[in-house]
């Protein structure tokens, strides 16, 4: 930790930290006030879920924070500093994996290396590790019309986290998929996302696997989107350290969670 010019530690900033934000955004229909007063920071290393009804703002908060939009008032910071737009800091994975077919897996991969004109070298030889560690070792020179379901969102992370990002955002990234391959997928990508110690922040509608992947839960009101609680997600019953997706469903703490959270969403309140 550095010190001041008194030799006194200076406190470390959240590696996110949403302070007094407000979001107003206009179309043909006329204003519309998406976010209000939000409030609430993220620890470095920390995985948190949001949650809430359907246009209360969710995916607008992590648009906010990958600088694709700006607040009306407010501030959003990333270690502290004001984001001002789109930063190699943030990678994100969306809903479909946006895979392009006549592209092979690993140049996938290496397409934001490409933009960015990286050391391509280098890029190549961290994609084909990252992919390999992803279980997608013997499919890089396969096109995703190839790959299942659950293979081409592994993919789409292996290419998210091609650009090294401190962050990673997912906006609902298997809702897409079948239950039982979402249920194993985000089991296994809940696991690569803590092993590589990323901050992550995952929208979903899904409250189970927002339990099951994350250190808090933020629920957030009907629009305009306020923070209505957050929750920390411990499962004394299980031991200390906190064991994968698939088990803490089992923990007599999950039941709890689940009521409390969806009591919540479901009032207007």
């Amino acid at each position: 930790m550095t010190g001041d010019t008194t030799g006194r530690p200076l406190a470390v900033p959240p590696k996110i930290e949403f302070r007094n934000v407000e979001l107003h955004y206009f179309s043909t229909k006329g204003e519309t006030h998406a976010v209000s007063d939000m409030n609430f920071t993220v620890n470095k290393g920390e995985f948190i879920s949001i949650v809430g009804q359907s246009g209360c703002g969710k995916s607008t908060l992590l648009s906010l924070l990958c600088g694709l939009m700006q607040t009306t008032s407010g501030q959003v910071l990333i270690d502290g500093k004001p984001v001002k737009g789109p930063s190699p800091q943030v990678g994100f994975m969306l809903q479909h994996d946006s895979l392009f077919e006549w592209r092979t897996i690993l140049e996938n991969a290496l397409l934001g290396p490409e933009i960015r004109g990286m050391d391509m070298p280098a890029a190549r030889a961290r994609a084909e590790r990252i992919l390999t560690n992803y279980g997608l070792g013997q499919f890089l020179h396969h096109r995703p019309t190839q790959l299942s379901g659950g293979m081409r969102q592994r993919a789409a992370l292996g290419r998210t986290m091609c650009m090294e990002p401190d962050i990673l955002l997912l906006d609902e990234p298997f809702s897409a998929l079948d239950f039982q391959t979402r249920m194993s997928i985000s089991e296994e990508i809940g696991e690569i996302i803590r092993r590589e110690g990323k901050t992550a922040i995952l929208v979903t509608h899904d409250i189970p696997e927002a339990i099951a992947m994350a250190d808090r839960v933020i629920v957030l009101s009907p629009r305009p989107g306020r923070l209505k609680n957050i929750h920390e997600i411990t499962f004394p019953s299980l031991g200390e350290v906190r064991p994968g997706c698939m088990a803490v469903r089992d923990a007599e703490e999950f039941k709890d969670y689940f009521h409390t959270i969806w009591t919540e969403m479901e009032s207007d309140g």
